[in-house]
């Protein structure tokens, strides 16, 4: 029962913070793009930036739920770094510098962590941030436009 009630609270709680944060700031400038438009960029080929998966490992890897409708796979070619580990490990900031000036597009399940984390990184004097609206379940809610990925 207590397990059912983690997620859910997690996803209200990023929710709440995320709405704390105001457009008014001038570091809440990064771009946003949908999964599908995202998804033809890796189809073309095209390699001048970096996709960054802020879910935990256990998201990535679709290990931390037994439920299969909460596992949503991963995109082959993006760099998983958690959110928690950007936000209070600063080495693991440090493994993006290299991408410091590629286009970042920021990932998530929902689109609540990886809007954080695009604020962080623009903060960080990162360029080019654009988060993935939806995230990942975009792809059970787009499915027919994204079956070909």
């Amino acid at each position: 029962m207590v397990k059912q009630l983690i997620f859910p609270a997690v996803c209200l709680l990023s929710v709440l913070y995320i709405k704390a944060q105001t457009n008014d700031d001038p570091n809440f400038a990064y771009k946003e793009i949908t999964l599908p438009h995202l998804m033809k960029k890796v189809q073309q080929g095209e390699k001048d930036f970096v996709i960054l998966d802020v879910r935990t490992k256990g998201e990535y890897y679709d290990t931390v739920s037994g439920a299969r409708h909460l596992n949503l796979g991963h995109i082959k070619s993006a760099i998983n770094i958690p959110l928690q580990d950007l936000q209070q490990k600063p080495e693991a900031l440090k493994e993006l510098e290299q991408f410091k000036n590629k286009e970042i597009y920021v990932i998530c399940s929902h689109s609540y962590r990886s809007r954080t984390i695009s604020k962080l990184l623009l903060q960080n004097n990162f360029s080019g941030i654009t988060n993935v609206q939806g995230g990942m379940s975009e792809w059970f809610r787009n499915y027919d436009e994204l079956k070909p990925y």
